[in-house]
């Protein structure tokens, strides 16, 4: 599903965002999915990956293989979640937004 967003009082959409989510295999792993979208997305910036933490329930949080990675080119971004893999859904979500307004390059997000 596509739905328009908007950055301030404007009343026309300052972009567009579509996400679609994959149901892949049980036991498929974040690593095979994100190699995947890296060699893929050439000529995209990469703008690298990020592992969430876990709690293991003992208040020590630790890095898990819950891992997001997010590619960007001109005023377009694609970012991969892979959260769900381990869940019964194995699944994974793909984020596609693209806007009208130009982005920082050091910033994933769009200002205005």
């Amino acid at each position: 599903m596509t739905t328009p967003y908007t950055l301030g009082d404007s009343g026309r959409p300052d972009g567009y965002g579509t996400r679609v989510t994959h149901q892949v295999p049980a036991g498929t792993l974040p690593d095979d999915i994100i190699s995947f979208y890296e060699t893929r997305l050439t000529g995209w910036d990469n703008l690298g990956r990020e592992n969430v933490n876990c709690s293991d329930g003992s208040g020590n949080d630790s890095p898990c293989d819950i891992i997001t990675i997010r590619f960007r080119r001109g005023a377009a971004m694609v970012a991969i979640n892979t959260d769900n893999l381990a869940t019964p859904a194995s699944s994974f979500d793909i984020s596609v937004e693209a806007t009208r307004c130009e982005r920082d390059p050091d910033d994933a997000f769009c200002h205005r």
